[in-house]
């Protein structure tokens, strides 16, 4: 069976993935029952729990729903999404962010010319949301995150929007270590992310798509370089 703490997160991220993948590539029917806790602990040779961990990712997911009684089973097709792994290194994070800036410069690009007055309502009530974090001292990544999403919808694409919601786990680990090393620096780190942001959304209100993109960009950048820092 399984060891410590750190020996049972790294199991259960290899079930996870496996049986995620399984999903993806239809080894696992649409409505397929999945086995039993117990036979799933058997199989990988791990504890009930770090199955048990696995599973509820997959569920909050919404690539396995349990029933009452029954088990667990496989979504319907239309309801799941391949999924990415787990970020588990600074590669990961590295990766991670130079897929958003190509995803997110573009979703910046087309906002700045079909976002609507609600569109830019959203957007600036995202950016209150994260000043009034920052005063609490919060790491405010909840409201970072609902920013970057509020500028993919604003694209009026939904390829944008889904792409995000993919890899949103992954977004939040980097945004929640991002804020948290910014919380514990001086203030004007704070201060510049905020900028960004702002930068992001006035070129947006403007209507120019090339100064949206390339605030993005650099922004993602910058977010980047900032893990970095000391």
């Amino acid at each position: 069976m399984d060891g410590g703490s750190d020996s049972t997160e790294r199991r259960s991220d290899q079930i996870y993935r496996q049986l995620a993948e399984g999903i993806a590539a239809g080894r696992l029917a649409r409505g397929e029952k999945l086995p039993s806790e117990t036979a799933l602990a058997t199989e990988y040779g791990v504890s009930r729990p770090t199955v048990r961990e696995a599973l509820a990712r997959l569920r909050e997911e919404g690539m396995i729903a349990s029933r009452r009684g029954s088990g667990a089973y496989v979504q319907d097709a239309a309801e799941r999404i391949t999924r990415i792994a787990p970020l588990t290194s600074i590669q990961d994070l590295q990766m991670c962010f130079r897929f958003r800036i190509g995803l997110e410069s573009e979703a910046a690009r087309l906002a700045a010319q079909n976002r609507t007055r609600d569109d830019l309502r959203g957007l600036e009530a995202e950016i209150a949301a994260m000043d009034s974090a920052n005063v609490r001292g919060e790491t405010g990544m909840e409201q970072d995150l609902g920013f970057h999403m509020a500028v993919a919808r604003a694209s009026q694409n939904r390829f944008f929007v889904a792409g995000l919601e993919q890899v949103r786990p992954h977004i939040a680990q980097g945004m929640t270590i991002n804020r948290t090393l910014s919380l514990m620096s001086e203030a004007p780190r704070l201060v510049r992310v905020q900028d960004e942001h702002r930068r992001v959304c006035d070129a947006i209100r403007k209507g120019d798509g090339d100064a949206a993109a390339e605030a993005m960009a650099t922004h993602l950048g910058n977010a980047l370089n900032r893990l970095f820092e000391g």
